[in-house]
């Protein structure tokens, strides 16, 4: 058993945060609605994925995320496509609980932050959840970077990192409640 800090989703965020972000590619061909939003984004100085099936449908449109963060599920089933893991030039993994954020999870973000000034194009494995892992990305991403994440049933959302942005991660991670959890899990 060991202890890790960590922050909790309260739960009067829970439905704000499921809407996912401003701006959104509705679509329900993932592949296609990847594309539109791809030209939509343009340049991006570092391009991240959230979530298994955006990170997907992002290398089928034969564009590797500089940042990839995966957790085996889409629409939390196990039902989930295939990630080209020979795409990435470093794998490391996580654990992430479901409605939290937890240390290891942070430190990961770090250590791959850090990656990005060598290029190392990086997948993130999570054990758990990734999903709330959006938020710590946005604070931490060099101006000028774009975060995608799916949105369940709608398309996909994504965000461009700059002042405002991250003020607005900030402001939300400022409500999560610091606790600490249990686990028998090492990564």
């Amino acid at each position: 058993m060991k202890k890790l800090r960590a922050l909790k989703l309260p739960e009067e965020l829970r439905k704000t945060l499921s809407k996912g972000t401003e701006e959104v590619v509705e679509g329900r061909d993932p592949i296609q609605t990847m594309k539109k939003t791809l030209e939509k984004l343009g340049e991006c100085s570092k391009l991240v994925a959230v979530g298994d099936l955006v990170c997907h449908t992002m290398i089928e449109n034969e564009v590797v995320p500089d940042i990839c963060v995966i957790d085996g599920k889409t629409k939390r089933t196990s039902k989930t496509p295939e990630i080209r893991v020979e795409k990435f030039s470093k794998v490391v993994k996580t654990w992430n609980p479901s409605g939290h954020i937890t240390q290891d999870a942070l430190n990961t973000i770090e250590e791959v932050v850090k990656a990005l000034k060598e290029n190392l194009k990086t997948l993130i494995i999570v054990s758990g959840e990734e999903d709330l892992l959006a938020l710590p990305l946005i604070t931490r991403l060099p101006e000028g970077s774009c975060v995608v994440l799916g949105i369940p049933d709608v398309g996909v959302g994504y965000v461009r990192v700059c002042e405002e942005a991250r003020k607005k991660a900030e402001e939300v991670l400022s409500k999560f409640h610091e606790v600490e959890i249990t686990t028998s899990q090492t990564s």
